[in-house]
């Protein structure tokens, strides 16, 4: 099994700083925040094959349910480039 290198989440300073979250209420929604696109976001490549996808809305005390055309276009609308990688 191949590794996609070395990931993790941004300090505290940089999650307030670009997505004006809180770690435990990031999701990719918080790229609404990020008005200069710094963020890259990282997605799961299993998440291609869902036609639902599932994110906190910023607050995790929730979940939103959203299909998955609709998160592309979503993504395609905030601007932030994105990927998809082989986790496991």
């Amino acid at each position: 099994m191949s590794s996609p290198g070395k990931l993790s989440f941004a300090s505290q300073e940089r999650m307030l700083k670009y997505l004006d979250l809180l770690p435990g209420s990031v999701s990719p929604f918080g790229l609404i925040n990020d008005k200069e696109n710094h963020v890259f976001l990282f997605l799961d490549k299993n998440l291609q094959n869902a036609d639902l996808l599932s994110f906190h809305p910023n607050d995790c005390c929730y979940t939103v349910v959203i299909k998955k055309t609709e998160f592309e276009k979503y993504l395609s609308i905030v601007g932030n480039a994105y990927c998809y990688l082989e986790l496991y």
